[in-house]
């Protein structure tokens, strides 16, 4: 039966029992109907069921004695070049194993969560000192998928462990890209992680920088991430670095930079104000701040209308505490209808986007895209998807039916990608006529394989992004210090010049990615402060400023060792 007779078949199928879904569904959670090559997949995993019972094989590959076919698993192997298999890769995976363990994801077995099966690997691949994405990545998925035992014993094992498993390899560095973090095939399931150029931190002191503890769960986290569908916007790549979209896969939050903390998760809301209002760049409530975050998680905002770096964003307790949205033009923050590009921050690469519009956070762990079908299925599928609405009412999809939902969970999905009113970049679903689904995607074709992989991720955050904002805080303490001291020429010209202009002087320490060196030195600036009087500060008021801003530019640079 070739493909097209079989999704007809399971059209019929699908008709014939619709209604009964309806009234099944009603009032209750609703579950894809999800196949997988032909074979049912209970938890729409992308895993079918048959494989994920015993004895749990998939053309003599052995998936982890843990996959459950009622519980969500997704499942990645992890090899690395010498140097950059330290064991914080560990401590980097566990941490993410626990992210995705807990994540607002409800399964078949009536428990949250995705289990996160990870394979570290090959630790011993000859290091390069730039890897081309894609042809000599590709060499290396040829040569190094697959266990030592499975790469003997099954012919063409990268190909068939590809339709059930991520891939990457944690490289030195990605040709063409200087400093950034990592690639990723977007969707599909080959990734690359690159924490090995100077500046990144050096984990085991040995010399050779390969990315801390925090560095390397992000990256493995963002990058993957864009395996499953997610992108710097949520549903988008553009606009990115919006701040209410509270996820690693956010360039401003991914690493310790505009935040004193990484935000090292998939977001779970749409990022609101404390009364429920879309954040709208051109009528910005400043009392009413923004919601959603972490507890105790502090975002960050930019500005389009000035100044210039170093004082061109501002940081804000998520919880929904006012926000001074125009501290450019006043101190206060009353106002319901400021105007400013708040995902705009001067000088960030990936930052760049100063047209005012609505935006909006993404429900990372809702859209994850579990597996990618080539084209010619979404197309198809197009022909044999269903949609329960509030209404419980069902009504076939056509052509125009979005494709980004083929695999999704659809329990949890973020609203109706078909209604005009919902074509925004993410949509928001609290918005009018924005309406929750249940979609039933019928796929049964047993020769196609895993992933078109046919899109690639924007570029990365790099460390010289990450730099960059390192030596802005500098430059901060720097005016405020200037600021503050108009009484006394001679000590703020003294510590300009080690904030600044001296060789060893603070920015020059950090271009050099000597941070514990500048850290020392920020140090005794702190201390100095602190006395007050020797400097000419007695204001309290005045201590705090430089105080905070020391502080901050020290937590900093810490994160960045």
């Amino acid at each position: 039966m070739n493909s097209h007779r079989t999704a007809a078949f399971f059209l019929l199928m699908v008709l014939s029992t619709s209604a009964l879904m309806a009234g099944l569904l009603s009032g209750q959670k609703a579950y894809s109907a999800c196949f997988r090559n032909g074979l049912p997949d209970a938890d729409c995993d992308g895993l079918a069921d048959v494989w994920e019972k015993p004895p749990r094989q998939y053309l003599g590959i052995n998936l982890p004695s843990t996959v459950n076919w009622q519980h969500k698993d997704i499942l990645v192997e992890i090899d690395a070049m010498v140097s950059h298999a330290n064991s914080n890769v560990n401590s980097a995976i566990d941490l993410l194993k626990n992210k995705f363990a807990t994540a607002p994801v409800v399964n078949p077995d009536g428990l949250i969560g995705i289990n996160l099966h990870v394979l570290f690997d090959d630790k011993n691949i000859t290091h390069d000192s730039c890897t081309d994405m894609w042809t000599e990545f590709n060499a290396l998925v040829d040569d190094w998928f697959g266990t030592a035992s499975e790469r003997a014993s099954i012919p063409d094992v990268a190909t068939k462990k590809a339709d059930i498993y991520h891939y990457s390899t944690l490289v030195h560095s990605i040709c063409g890209f200087t400093g950034t973090s990592g690639m990723a095939q977007q969707p599909g399931i080959l990734f690359a992680v690159s924490l090995g150029d100077a500046g990144w931190a050096d984990s085991d002191s040995d010399g050779h920088p390969d990315g801390n503890t925090n560095q390397k769960a992000a990256t493995i986290m963002h990058e993957l991430g864009h395996n499953l569908n997610l992108k710097h916007g949520g549903s988008a790549n553009t606009p990115p670095c919006k701040p209410n979209y509270f996820s690693v896969m956010n360039p401003i939050y991914q690493f310790s930079g505009f935040v004193p903390q990484p935000l090292i998760d998939y977001s779970n809301v749409f990022g609101r104000d404390s009364q429920s209002h879309t954040i709208d760049e051109r009528n910005l409530h400043e009392p009413h701040g923004i919601v959603g975050a972490p507890p105790g998680f502090i975002g960050a905002v930019g500005t389009s209308i000035g100044p210039p770096p170093p004082n061109h964003y501002r940081n804000f307790v998520a919880d929904g505490s006012p926000i001074n949205y125009d501290w450019v033009s006043d101190s206060d923050t009353t106002e319901l209808t400021v105007a400013n590009a708040i995902k705009f921050f001067t000088g960030y690469d990936s930052c760049t986007d100063s047209i005012k519009a609505p935006i909006f956070g993404y429900k990372d762990w809702a859209g994850i895209k579990y597996w990618d079908p080539p084209e010619d299925l979404e197309r198809l599928s197009n022909l044999i998807q269903f949609q329960f609405l509030e209404t419980n009412t069902v009504s076939a999809q056509g052509a125009n039916n979005s494709q980004a939902n083929l695999l999704d969970d659809p329990s949890l999905s973020p609203c109706d990608l078909t209604d005009p009113k919902c074509q925004d970049s993410p949509c928001d679903p609290n918005e009018a006529n924005c309406k929750f689904k249940a979609i039933y995607n019928v796929t049964d074709d047993p020769t196609i394989e895993v992933g078109n992989s046919s899109g690639v991720s924007d570029p990365e955050v790099s460390i010289n992004d990450i730099k960059n904002i390192s030596k802005s805080k500098i430059l901060y303490i720097d005016s405020l210090i200037n600021a503050n001291l108009t009484n006394n020429t001679q000590i703020v010209n003294s510590l300009h010049k080690e904030l600044v202009n001296n060789s060893d002087s603070v920015i020059n320490l950090i271009q050099s990615n000597s941070y514990n060196n500048a850290t020392l030195k920020l140090l005794k600036l702190g201390s100095l402060i602190e006395t007050g009087s020797e400097v000419g500060i007695m204001e309290s008021q005045q201590k705090y400023l430089i105080l905070r801003a020391t502080e901050d530019a020290i937590n900093m640079l810490r994160n960045m060792m």
